[in-house]
């Protein structure tokens, strides 16, 4: 997992290709895949509806709805929204993304979106979310129709808040979060103290057994 998946920021630009437009694919059949997949292709993109994956608010997502995908062995980044997001909540990076030669692929967490917010106050979110990352590389990689476009040698990774420190598990940070289990009781929707945080010490780790369904994600928590 750490030698294909790797965190990136500003060197994202060094990686595409030339631009296009943004197609877009919906995965709507599978609740555990529930999002999109942007990438490029030669159609104008258009005003996309979301349907079955419609949340309260017109996002304004657009696209080139199903298009074919232009290019090949093209970088791959992976997104992960914040927490009680859902997957289109950076949609307008991912059309940028999209636009100069990525493909970008989204998913909801399940029990962490603004539709299900379930598991939304629960350490359990520490590793189903990285689990979620976990299967939605499996799915680009094996069974999206479109797979050959990928590079499997250029993975990425961008999370937005709870999405970032989903990153932070999957490359290996270890968390410890026994006082901020004693204090809230498997709820992480209320503020904490500051001294709380600033002991908290990033240590969690992540242990993928062969991208697929069985693969897992462990939460250490150990006393200082």
């Amino acid at each position: 997992m750490r030698s294909t998946l790797w965190a990136f920021a500003i060197t994202l630009c060094c990686f595409g290709s030339p631009a296009a437009a943004a197609g877009i694919q919906l995965l709507d059949a599978d609740p555990a895949l529930s999002g999109a997949i942007w990438y490029p292709c030669a159609a104008e993109p258009t005003h996309v509806a979301l349907g079955r994956l419609s949340v309260a608010a017109d996002f304004g997502l657009k696209g080139a709805k199903d298009c074919p995908v232009t290019g090949a062995k093209l970088p791959l980044v992976i997104y992960s929204h914040g927490r009680g997001g859902f997957f289109g909540q950076q949609h307008d990076t991912a059309e940028a993304l999209a636009d100069a030669g990525f493909v970008v692929a989204a998913i909801n967490h399940p029990g962490d979106t603004v539709g299900d917010p379930s598991r939304r106050d629960t350490l359990s979110v520490w590793g189903s979310r990285p689990a979620d990352i976990v299967r939605l590389l499996d799915f680009l990689l094996n069974g999206w129709k479109d797979r050959a476009v990928i590079d499997p040698a250029r993975v990425g990774f961008v999370g937005f808040s709870l999405g970032g420190a989903t990153g932070l598990v999957l490359m290996g940070a270890r968390a410890n979060k026994r006082r901020a289990h004693s204090r809230r009781r498997h709820r992480l929707g209320e503020a904490l103290p500051r001294r709380t945080f600033k002991s908290m010490q990033h240590r969690g780790r992540c242990n993928a057994k062969g991208h697929d369904e069985r693969s897992w994600c462990e939460l250490r928590s150990d006393c200082n």
